[in-house]
């Protein structure tokens, strides 16, 4: 009796884990780039006085200036990957002129 629950709960666990992706999938597939959806990568970023951290700084500077379009940041801490990307970008980038 058990193992038949544990068979029924997996086989409904499953179908619902399959549509689930079906709709992400879907989701992403309908997703368009938006130039109002954009990144912006800041580099030496000062200490913020009032809470002694720099990952505030970016976050006051972003609410005060954009409150309407700011939506979120996040800190890069290891870099090495970021800058070899933004160096392959600027040489196909010259390249491509």
């Amino acid at each position: 009796m058990c193992s038949q629950v544990n068979v029924i709960i997996s086989f409904m666990h499953n179908q619902e884990y399959n549509e689930i992706l079906i709709r992400r999938i879907q989701q992403i597939q309908k997703l368009k780039h938006r130039p109002d959806q954009f990144t912006v990568l800041v580099r030496e970023i000062p200490l913020c006085i009032e809470h002694k951290a720099r990952d505030c700084c970016v976050d006051h500077f972003f609410r005060r200036h954009y409150p309407n379009t700011y939506y979120s940041y996040q800190m890069v801490y290891k870099t090495e990957e970021l800058e070899e990307s933004v160096v392959r970008h600027a040489i196909m980038h010259c390249y491509n002129l």
